[in-house]
């Protein structure tokens, strides 16, 4: 992510989202939208849950991880299949 995206983001955006990097690199990138010139945006990620994508501890640690790295939003992909319904409940069951 370059600083002029940043900057884009500081001056003309409502949000932020990145995407694809690990938590570090997202606090990093936080961090960066702090220090330039303009309004800081909400700022957030995505991340995908497939239904082979493990349990949903492990994306709730993830989540929380990625919440103490400074994202206010999450968007979770749960895939086209028949059982994304059900993750879905099930995520939202265990964040509360």
């Amino acid at each position: 992510m370059t600083d002029r995206a940043l900057l884009r983001a500081v001056r003309f955006a409502d949000e932020w989202q990145g995407v694809g990097g690990d938590p570090v690199q997202f606090a990093a990138h936080v961090a960066r939208l702090r220090v330039l010139d303009g309004r800081m945006p909400r700022v957030g990620t995505r991340i995908a849950w497939p239904a082979d994508g493990g349990p949903v501890d492990r994306v709730v640690a993830r989540a929380r991880t990625l919440a103490g790295a400074g994202a206010q939003t999450l968007a979770v992909h749960f895939g086209a299949d028949r059982t994304a319904e059900r993750r879905m409940a099930e995520l939202a069951d265990a964040l509360r």
